[in-house]
């Protein structure tokens, strides 16, 4: 008999996509899983749909407890299943029919640890946004993997992909659930730590639901500066492991870290009703950050070479520790061109 898989589903507030997604699970060619259903802190019709479901089908299981983040309910999804192997799933995603079948095909021919495929993007259920190709036919080692992260976002996301759930299971209370942007990054480079064999597939199986929504118009302070901690802990996890483990590419992980950073430090100068003064004093509060000196110290001056947006000015200001400069540049020139161009854009 196959052996059993874990599907898990993190819910919140999703009552108008969740029947989708979980329709699309029970059609699976592949019979033999369980459906773990963490609602967490719904305050619409959620728990109502998932009570039915779980009465249609002994497959699904759901829980219910308060609001605690994506990653905090996809590990306690994981410390309640049973299942071999781990898929997760989000609730406002779906999936094809023959998904967990392909999946679970490429993951046990030659004893795979882990298995990746491409995905869909997807508006209003039907219009197809883009065919996201990230992956070919393929074998790679932990080395290429890690080479990958540090240049792009492919293996970033936690979904579309397998992976044993031995793989995770001893680790699970070492992960950073207080993390929320880069999540997904913090629980894989967690996961990968623990496998040697991963296969990718030229396979469009799981389909993303494009949101226009989510992403609000007023940015808030406090939101932008958890964002900014949570992208340097993160990546200082990455830049640790290659600094161990992968030395060709710890100053491309280094130089990874100092972009998304500075990125970020940008995106605060729009925040509502931020002043000059007050910006400057955010950016000297993050450039003392252990984390951040440590990676500054690390980063060898021609390695800033490897960076190819047009924000390199901007982050050679920080690489040098000139706030005062940046700052300046970002509040007084940078932000008000942006959002000329912008309306520019729009009319």
């Amino acid at each position: 008999m196959k052996e059993k898989i874990s599907i898990i589903i993190p819910v919140y507030n999703v009552e108008k996509y969740l029947k989708k997604c979980l329709d699309s699970v029970l059609n699976q060619t592949y019979k033999n899983f369980e459906v773990i259903c963490i609602n967490d802190g719904s305050t619409d019709n959620s728990l109502n749909i998932l009570s039915k479901y779980a009465k249609k089908d002994k497959r699904i299981k759901y829980f219910s407890r308060s609001n605690k983040g994506l990653l905090y309910t996809r590990l306690d999804g994981i410390k309640k299943s049973n299942g071999k192997y781990i898929i997760f799933l989000d609730s406002d995603d779906w999936i094809d029919k023959d998904y967990v079948e392909v999946l679970y095909k490429n993951i046990t021919i030659d004893k795979m640890d882990l298995t990746r495929c491409n995905m869909r993007i997807v508006k209003n259920e039907k219009e197809i946004i883009k065919y996201k190709k990230d992956f070919d036919n393929s074998e790679i080692n932990i080395n290429t993997l890690y080479k990958e992260i540090c240049r792009n976002y492919k293996y970033n996301n936690a979904v579309r992909q397998i992976f044993r759930r031995a793989s995770i299971i001893n680790d699970i209370n070492n992960i950073n659930t207080k993390i929320a942007l880069g999540e997904d990054l913090e629980f894989n480079l967690n996961l990968y730590k623990n496998i040697n064999r991963i296969r990718t597939i030229d396979y469009y199986g799981y389909n993303y639901r494009y949101n226009q929504n989510s992403i609000t118009k007023n940015i808030k302070i406090e939101r932008l500066l958890k964002n900014i901690q949570d992208t340097i802990d993160v990546y200082y996890d990455l830049v640790i492991f290659t600094q161990k483990n992968n030395e060709n590419d710890y100053q491309v992980s280094l130089v990874r870290m100092i972009e998304l950073v500075v990125n970020h430090f940008i995106r605060l100068s729009f925040a509502d009703a931020i002043n000059f003064k007050t910006y400057k004093n955010y950016i000297n509060q993050y450039m003392d950050n252990k984390k951040i000196s440590f990676m500054l110290n690390q980063i060898e001056y021609d390695s800033l070479s490897l960076i190819k947006n047009k924000k390199k000015t901007f982050i050679k200001m920080i690489y040098k520790n000139k706030i005062n400069k940046f700052c300046l540049t970002v509040i007084l020139f940078y932000k008000p061109l942006y959002r000329i161009l912008k309306r520019r854009n729009k009319s």
